[in-house]
């Protein structure tokens, strides 16, 4: 049986891999937005053109992971702007738009449907945060386990010093 701590050294090398992994640029629907576009059909490249830091979460994932993660993104949103972060998933249903609503959380968020822009990590469905920039490459990956999420708050610090 793994430890807690071999856990986490394999959540570090999953991030490690990621890191400047070339994006596919597929076709996104924006379903929730604040800036009034909702149900706008976009693509990876334009959401990085226009937002830096990307969450990509499952509809598998974990509820209680990926709402700590949805209530720190929300902070971090207010302190380097909420323009600068988008949500990917592939829910798109109104409950999860609810649920955001409910938590008083303000971002914009893309549904992929069945489609992927990471073909093998994607697979998997863990979620992960990425700084992304124009040329498609992920920088700065984060991958989000149960033994990870502690981290996660030194994550966007280190993100906000360093981008913003």
């Amino acid at each position: 049986q793994e430890t807690e701590s071999v856990k986490i050294l394999n959540s570090v090398l999953l991030t490690y891999k990621l890191e400047n992994e070339q994006l596919i640029n597929i076709k996104l629907s924006q379903i929730s937005s604040k800036e009034g576009d909702s149900n706008k059909i976009s693509t990876v490249g334009s959401v990085l053109a226009r937002k830096k830091i990307i969450f990509r979460f499952f509809s598998s994932s974990c509820s209680s992971c990926i709402i700590e993660q949805f209530k720190i993104l929300n902070l971090l949103s207010k302190q380097i702007g909420r323009n600068k972060i988008a949500m990917i998933t592939d829910i798109n249903t109104n409950e999860l738009d609810m649920m955001l609503l409910s938590l008083g959380i303000s971002l914009d968020l893309y549904v992929t449907g069945a489609k992927t822009f990471l073909n093998e990590f994607d697979k998997n469905e863990v979620p992960y945060l990425f700084v992304g920039d124009e040329a498609m490459q992920m920088r700065r990956p984060f991958v989000l386990t149960m033994e990870s999420t502690h981290l996660s708050k030194h994550f966007y610090q280190d993100i906000e010093k360093k981008f913003f």
